[in-house]
């Protein structure tokens, strides 16, 4: 892969008496390489986090190398000038899809062992001269449960044998 170029053959024929030469020129091709890319074979990140992975990639031939990246989770950011994929997720990154399916694993208790983790993708492509190679990264996002949220209680004074009863309520946010 290294001997492109231009090169002399010369071609001497004799039968001990004569003599002929002939020179040709051969031109050998550069034959393009595709780049290689050095990805994970998995990233894992916690909701709430904040990921952050830079990639690279190289080329076999020593031609540039344009990264890029698609198919990229709603929020995420890519910078091509330092090939940084930039994530910040929220709580909400796993939720609840809603419907009434959704809420009878809810009212049955089972839909919380449904949303433990979530695989999202993306695809990272690196270009040398003519050619290209493709990767596609799995992000595992973990669930992360948040504590229940107590509404406020105002301050009550009763005097002694007397019965008092609270109105309590509590949100999940989850």
């Amino acid at each position: 892969y290294e001997d492109s170029g231009t090169y002399t053959l010369k071609v001497v024929a004799s039968d001990g008496e004569y003599e002929q030469n002939l020179t040709a020129k051969i031109t050998v091709l550069d034959i393009d390489r595709a780049p290689e890319l050095n990805l994970p074979s998995l990233l894992r990140v916690q909701e709430n986090e904040k990921l952050n992975w830079t990639f690279s990639g190289s080329d076999p031939d020593g031609d540039d190398v344009e990264l890029t990246v698609s198919e990229f989770p709603e929020g995420a950011v890519f910078t091509s000038r330092s090939s940084t994929l930039h994530w910040l997720l929220s709580y909400d990154t796993i939720k609840r899809s809603g419907g009434w399916f959704s809420d009878l694993l809810n009212r049955l208790h089972l839909e919380h062992f449904l949303l433990k983790e979530k695989v999202f993708s993306f695809r990272v492509t690196a270009c040398g001269k003519e050619v290209c190679s493709t990767g596609k990264i799995p992000i595992l996002v973990t669930n992360v449960n948040r504590a229940p949220v107590l509404a406020p209680l105002d301050n009550t004074s009763v005097t002694e044998t007397e019965q008092l009863t609270l109105a309590l309520s509590a949100v999940d946010p989850d």
